[in-house]
């Protein structure tokens, strides 16, 4: 799962639209919505106030359900909560400095980013050329003579357009060696995480659609691993961080494990 900087998490609420259901919808029993209202709020008491460092960013609210696919057995549903902190890691360590590979590296592509000398002067020209003619076009309207207006214009344009092309031309002569660069500095440059960003922390009662755990993500699983099944009791509560590593085991760490474990069997 790639690291994100700006999320919105939601509430899941298993109530879908019609269309989304190959059997069209059924109300949700009495038994479904008294056990997802009590769960969704039991898990948001669980959600843990910000850490030094960490504001609170977008997060779900307690919800209800009213409805679901036809085709959905009782109680095949799962409960969620989830909560966006955004951290600030103070005093990061700094950036390693580069070696000397790398700072060769920058160097050429620092370069490689510059019009040579030669293509600026000559695209340099072609511009005060077509200046003059543009100049010189503008007069002859002045002075009534559209044919020459006309001519002297369409010189500009096409002096303009040349230099346009020389540009490119170069650009595209150096595109695949900038590329060669940029690929090699990535490989050789060792990964940083920035000094701030989202850590989402999601709560999952009875996961009915269990993933692999993301790249940037730690995850814990109370109670029956894998796919749960239908069910109007807590058979596993599943708990995520994403987001910064620095702060991952920090979020982790305030939820309230005793609690966490005290829902199975509700």
């Amino acid at each position: 799962m790639k690291m994100k900087t700006a999320v919105a998490v939601l509430l899941m609420v298993p109530a879908v639209a019609a269309a989304d259901c190959v059997e069209g919808l059924r109300s949700a029993t009495p038994q479904e919505q008294a056990f997802y209202e009590k769960i969704s709020v039991e898990l948001h008491r669980l959600i843990p106030p910000p850490p030094e460092g960490c504001r609170l960013s977008t997060g779900s609210k307690a919800g209800t359900m009213k409805s679901m696919c036809g085709n959905e057995k009782t109680g095949e549903f799962s409960v969620n909560a989830s909560q966006t902190y955004f951290c600030v890691t103070k005093n990061p360590p700094p950036a390693p400095t580069p070696s000397p590979e790398a700072q060769k590296i920058k160097a050429e592509l620092d370069q490689l980013s510059r019009l040579p000398s030669d293509v600026s002067k000559q695209k340099g020209d072609m511009m005060n050329q077509a200046g003059q003619k543009r100049k010189a076009a503008l007069q002859a309207e002045k002075e009534g003579n559209k044919d020459q207006y006309k001519k002297l214009w369409a010189e500009s344009r096409s002096l303009y357009d040349e230099a346009d092309k020389i540009v490119d031309a170069h650009w595209k002569s150096v595109a695949g060696r900038k590329k060669e660069l940029e690929d090699r500095l990535k490989a050789i440059t060792p990964a940083t995480e920035p000094a701030s960003g989202d850590i989402i922390l999601s709560l999952v009662v009875n996961d009915q659609h269990p993933r692999e755990t993301g790249k940037d993500e730690m995850v814990i699983v109370v109670g029956q691993a894998g796919k749960t099944g239908p069910a109007l009791k807590v058979k596993q509560v599943r708990m995520s961080v994403s987001g910064l590593s620095s702060w991952r085991a920090r979020i982790e760490q305030l939820v309230d494990r005793t609690k966490l474990e005290a829902l199975l069997g509700r």
